[in-house]
Parts: structure tokens; sequence; C-alpha cells
């Protein structure tokens, strides 16, 4: 689900950096349901047609359960995507393990960000994801936050920022 304040810091960040931030949701991270892929595909059509956004140069990002919406997209829809951001999140683990995914995105890059003390996703768990992704040959880019948990998207904004600035550039 998107929370009014991930909103804030994500428009404060394409106001900054000059960036379209499109943020669909399914429910309270019901991704498990197929109609959910369904629905991020439409609004990135209808996003590319009113705002004039360049397909060719859209990242694909998911918080938390958006993780797992994330990843389930970047199995099936990869050549819509330039990339992968995931903060504090859930990972399909039957998505990353499908050959679609592999051949869609080895060589690509994600970026994961997490926090250490993280306590309804644990660090070991993102790790073991992380690995599982560079095993089949994508380009995952990690950084952990030692001392955050869940919610270091709103206590370290700035610093989570301006890891997604860099590696967008």
């Amino acid at each position: 689900g998107n929370f009014k304040t991930y909103l804030w810091v994500w428009a404060q960040f394409a106001e900054e950096h000059g960036y379209i931030i499109v943020a669909p949701s399914y429910g309270f991270g019901n991704w498990d349901r197929e109609l959910g892929v369904t629905a991020v595909q439409a609004t990135l059509a209808d996003a590319v047609q009113k705002a004039n956004i360049d397909p060719n140069r859209v990242i694909l990002a998911g918080l938390s359960n958006g993780g797992f919406g994330a990843t389930r997209v970047a199995e099936q829809f990869p050549d819509a995507y330039q990339g992968v951001i995931l903060l504090s999140p859930g990972i399909d683990g039957q998505s990353i393990d499908n050959q679609a995914y592999a051949e869609g995105w080895n060589g690509r890059s994600h970026l994961i960000i997490t926090g250490e003390q993280d306590k309804r996703i644990p660090v070991g768990y993102v790790n073991g994801r992380s690995q599982q992704l560079q095993n089949i040959g994508v380009d995952v880019t990690l950084h952990t936050f030692p001392k955050e948990d869940h919610f270091l998207f709103y206590s370290q904004p700035d610093d989570v920022m301006h890891l997604i600035a860099e590696w967008l550039e």
C-alpha cells in the first residue's frame, strides 16, 4: 500500500532530481493476485501516454510488500523497465527462481536497500534473496543500514534518496 508519507518523500525526490514518480498500489500488499501485475502495467501505459514519460527510462520500485509486486512485474515484463529498486523488500522467491527472470534480468541492475534491524523482513532474508538474484546474473547493489529497521524510508529519507540518486546516475 502507498502511505501518503511515502509519496511525500518520493515527491521531494522527483522535484529535486527531475523525475516523475508514479506509485500504483494493489490493496494492502495483495500482490499474490494476478490482477496486481495487470494494474501496474495499466498504470505504466497510462502514465507514458499522459505524462510524456520516455518508456525506455522507466525504473520499477517496490517498498516493503511492494517488493513482491515489483519482482512479479519484473519477471513478467522485464523489457518494460530499465532497473528495479527494492526498499525494505519482500521479494517473490518464485518469480526470481523462474528462468524468465534470469533471462530478462541477466546483467541488468537492481538496487536493494534495507535496515539490519528490520524485524518484519529480516536482513538475512534480504541478503539471501540478493544472493539468489546475483546467482542468476542480476547486477545487485545492496545497501544496509546497520541501526535502522523496516521504516528506514521514514527515518533516513535523505540517505535513502541519496543512494537512489547515485544509483540512477
